[in-house]
């Protein structure tokens, strides 16, 4: 059985009306058994603490094959986990550009080599048009880019000072 999760959109002469299954699993499992083909996941986040089972069993891998290995980057030495402090509420005007301006010392103090992770594609483009504190960065990638190839194939000479941003999807 599938559930569905269900939502709308209003437009001005028009409404939408969308569903989304909350698990994809049945369907999923259509796909893959359609035909005899390899499919590999790869994601640091399928896995907790090497248990791929809460994945498998949302995706409908209940018998698939898994494998995980120890990340060789040393968190300890070459990371730093910057939470900024007395920042306006996140749904709130002005909240990305003061994140970006409490993010421009760290990434002055790296040379550029860093990365800033948003929680949606619009956060990202509005810190992209307008980095606080008026510092254009010499190479600026997003993920939304790099999904189409220009950001790796752009700055594959110039990677480590290069100033990366994802979102999360």
């Amino acid at each position: 059985m599938t559930v569905l999760c269900a939502g709308w959109k209003i437009f001005h002469h028009s409404l939408q009306l969308n569903t989304t299954p909350l698990s994809i699993a049945e369907i999923f499992e259509k796909q893959i058994g359609g035909s005899a083909r390899a499919w590999i996941f790869t994601s640091a986040t399928l896995a907790v603490k090497k248990d791929f089972s809460l994945y498998q069993s949302e995706m409908g891998l209940l018998k698939a094959k898994t494998a995980c290995w120890d990340s060789p980057f040393n968190y300890g030495e070459q990371a730093l986990l910057y939470v900024p402090q007395n920042l306006p509420e996140p749904n709130t005007e002005g909240y990305t550009e003061a994140v970006v301006q409490a993010a421009l010392p760290l990434i002055e103090a790296s040379k550029g080599r860093a990365f800033l992770l948003f929680t949606s594609l619009r956060a990202m483009g509005r810190a992209q048009r307008n980095p606080a504190g008026g510092i254009r960065p010499a190479r600026l990638g997003l993920s939304a880019d790099a999904a189409r190839g220009r950001f790796a194939q752009r700055d594959a000479d110039a990677l480590p000072r290069a100033r990366k941003r994802g979102a999360a999807r």
